[in-house]
């Protein structure tokens, strides 16, 4: 098939198809043809059954009629031929539908064949020994050397001899008599466990304990049999069935491909459960973000909770040395695996019209990729990339089910998982890059240090999923679903995320470095650290974000909406800022040297000792921000607008004095002289902002308000 048209190869596939006659015709075409046909075969069939009376009536008045000949044995055999021929026509229909039965038969016994090896086992003998492990929290007490052998009676109970804290002098009593002493007052701890299971313990393979657990009483060891997967038998009946899903798609339309993915599934489902996977001994957050509609209260108390439960993260090697130490899918689970994975473009056409009515416009929706998108078309793109998001998510065909399974350092690479369920699965330290993954359902699954590099992921679904220290880097991610996900120091670098939703997710330290996120929104999410350098965010939300020492040094963040963000700190030398909102935002201390920002929005944003040199802010609004210690020096403010501030406060020289516009909240030192555009009245909002913009017009002919 055709990847990006979903049309027919225009190869031929053997002798038949070359010579024009197809296996499988498609009978939806030339209709009016069809019916031509059925009207000529019942016009024969009419003329051969007034033939076959002619015939017979002759020979009935040939066979009475004196004087002339016997009957016509040729016109007998003839009507015997004719009365033969639906008997005939019905016996062949018989043998036809018997060979179609016997096939389907064949069929059904592959695959049930194939489902009975997957379940091969065989006895290995191993030499072992039985171990009772007590476990729980155990109580603590302790006793006398006089009441040992009573506590000892005492089931899952340990007793050890406490540290003997006595001197002992250098010169006196003999030291037997000193050591007979300390051993009579000694106390020991007595320790007894709740409840006891018990294991085998095999020869080279240590028990794994968990807390609170001890080794209580350890057996003789012996030779025991153990049933194990006969991963052998399991891989040949895993080969057998990809054969049959392959030879259903190639001649009967796929009818048993789907069936066999359903088996792989449940098979890898069955054997590679995430239950029982080992946990990392770290990052065990568990905030979740403000209802919708929360007060201010309530938001500021949920944020406090989070910076709380995070900490201050930092890049260790922690969680490198955890996945290097995760063991990798067995055999058979990684060949199942690699069996979906490499399924063919006519095999992902037959899932797409799984459950549906076959028409002329079912297709593998997934293979239809996003167009290029640049900051020139960005606008323009918005309505194709929404179109393409409902087409993926209104995709009702088959979908690969592995959710809640254990992929850990699976390797997946390139594999089309494209719309597949893998809700709660655990990837951490999979490769998966080049994956399909367009649209597929990663709701709270576990990615932790996998590699998704050049993955496909657009409209994918990764709510409240952990992608810590996880490689996104050139990933197209348009669209997908990243709300409350926790991805510190994750690295989306050169990566595409049009219109992602990051709202409320947490990736401390992620690097962004040339991502292109035009669109996307990271509302409420917390980012200190994050790198973003010459990052595309036009248009972006970052509405009550954390970007505290963050880098964004030369991002394009254009009509960005920066309100009430904490970027403390923060970087964004030469960033691109036009139009942005920055009202309330915290911006103490970070650095805007030489930033583009005409026509920003500072209302209310605190700039205490923010570096602002040399950043051109040609009509940026400074009504009530806070400027105290700002360095705004050379930076350009024709045009600007600033109120209830104090100038002296901050670095401005009398030519910027007289550049941006005023009113009466503004006081200078030692009643210095106000440009003559400033106001000395103390406006309203409204009137302000219309003196403002009236100046802004026409400054040379604009006239203040009289001084009161």
């Amino acid at each position: 098939m055709n990847g990006d048209s979903g049309k027919p190869d225009p190869k031929p596939k053997n002798v038949l198809d070359w010579l024009g006659v197809s296996e499988a015709p498609d009978w939806a075409k030339a209709r009016w043809l069809g019916a031509g046909v059925g009207a000529l075969i019942f016009l024969l069939f009419g003329l051969a059954l007034a033939a076959l009376f002619g015939v017979l009536i002759h020979t009935i008045v040939q066979a009475f009629s004196p004087g002339t000949e016997g009957p016509n044995l040729g016109a007998g055999a003839l009507i015997a031929a004719l009365l033969g021929a639906p008997f005939v026509i019905w016996g062949t229909w018989l043998k036809h539908q018997t060979v179609r039965y016997q096939k389907e038969g064949h069929i059904t016994d592959r695959i049930n064949k194939a489902v009975e090896m997957l379940g091969a086992e065989k006895s290995v003998d191993r030499i072992g020994r039985p171990v009772t492990i007590w476990t729980g929290k155990p109580e603590i007490s302790e006793c006398k050397k006089a009441d040992v052998t009573t506590w000892e009676a005492r089931p899952r109970t340990k007793i050890t001899p406490k540290e003997w804290k006595g001197e002992f002098p250098e010169y006196g009593a003999a030291v037997e008599q000193i050591e007979s002493e300390s051993e009579n007052g000694r106390t020991y701890e007595v320790r007894t466990w709740p409840a006891a299971r018990t294991v085998v313990e095999y020869q080279g393979t240590p028990i794994e304990l968990a807390e609170n657990e001890i080794v209580g009483i350890e057996g003789d060891w012996d030779v025991f049999s153990e049933s194990v997967p006969n991963i052998e038998v399991r891989i040949g009946a895993i080969l057998s069935l990809e054969r049959i899903a392959q030879d259903s798609t190639n001649h009967d339309k796929g009818r048993d491909h789907v069936r066999v993915m359903e088996i792989l599934c449940a098979y890898i489902r069955e054997n590679a459960p995430a239950s029982g996977v080992t946990e990392p001994p770290f990052w065990g957050w568990n905030w979740t973000p403000p209802k919708k509609g929360a007060t201010n209260v309530e938001i500021q108390s949920s944020l406090s909770r989070r910076i709380k439960s995070i900490g201050s993260y930092v890049p260790t090697r922690e969680l490198e040395e955890w996945v290097a130490e995760l063991p990798r899918p067995r055999e058979d689970v990684a060949l199942a695996l690699a069996v979906i994975a490499r399924r063919t473009d006519r095999q992902r056409i037959v899932e797409a019209l799984w459950s549906n009515i076959p028409t002329t416009d079912i297709r593998w929706v997934f293979d239809h990729s996003f167009a290029t998108l640049s900051r020139i078309d960005f606008a323009t793109k918005e309505a194709d990339f929404s179109a393409r998001i409902r087409m993926i998510r209104a995709y009702s065909g088959y979908r690969i089910d592995l959710q809640r399974t254990n992929l850990q350092k699976a390797d997946l690479s390139s594999g089309a998982f494209s719309g597949a369920c893998l809700a709660g699965a655990r990837l951490e330290g999979a490769n998966l890059a080049h994956i399909r993954l367009e649209g597929a359902n990663l709701e709270r699954a576990r990615l932790d240090k996998a590699n998704l590099s050049e993955a496909r992921l657009d409209g994918a679904n990764l709510k409240y999923s952990q992608v810590n220290e996880t490689i996104f880097r050139s990933a197209k991610m348009s669209g997908v679903e990243f709300h409350s996900a926790k991805g510190n120091g994750a690295i989306f670098e050169s990566a595409q995320l049009f219109w992602a939703n990051l709202d409320g997710a947490t990736m401390c330290y992620a690097d962004f470095d040339s991502a292109e996120m035009s669109g996307a929104s990271l509302e409420q999410s917390h980012l200190m650290g994050a790198n973003m350098e010459g990052a595309q965010m036009e248009g972006v939300s970052l509405y009550r974000a954390n970007l505290k020492r963050a880098n964004l040094k030369k991002g394009q963040l254009k009509k960005a909406n920066i309100s009430n963000v904490e970027m403390d700190g923060a970087t964004l030398y030469k960033a691109h800022l036009e139009g942005a909102n920055l009202s309330g935002a915290l911006l103490k201390e970070a650095n805007l040297s030489r930033a583009l920002m005409p026509g920003a929005n500072l209302k209310g944003a605190n700039l205490e000792r923010a570096d602002l040199s040399a950043a051109m802010m040609y009509g940026a609004d400074l009504s009530w921000a806070k400027i105290d210690g700002a360095n705004f020096k050379n930076a350009r403010l024709r045009g600007a607008a600033l109120r209830g501030a104090t100038p002296k406060l901050a670095t401005f020289s009398a030519e910027q004095l007289t550049s941006f516009f005023a009113d009466g909240t503004v006081v200078l030192a030692n009643d210095a002289k106000r440009p003559p555009q400033w106001s000395n009245l103390m406006l309203f909002d409204d009137e302000f902002y219309e003196k403002w913009r009236k100046w802004q017009a026409d400054p040379e002919n604009y006239t203040p308000p009289p001084k009161p």
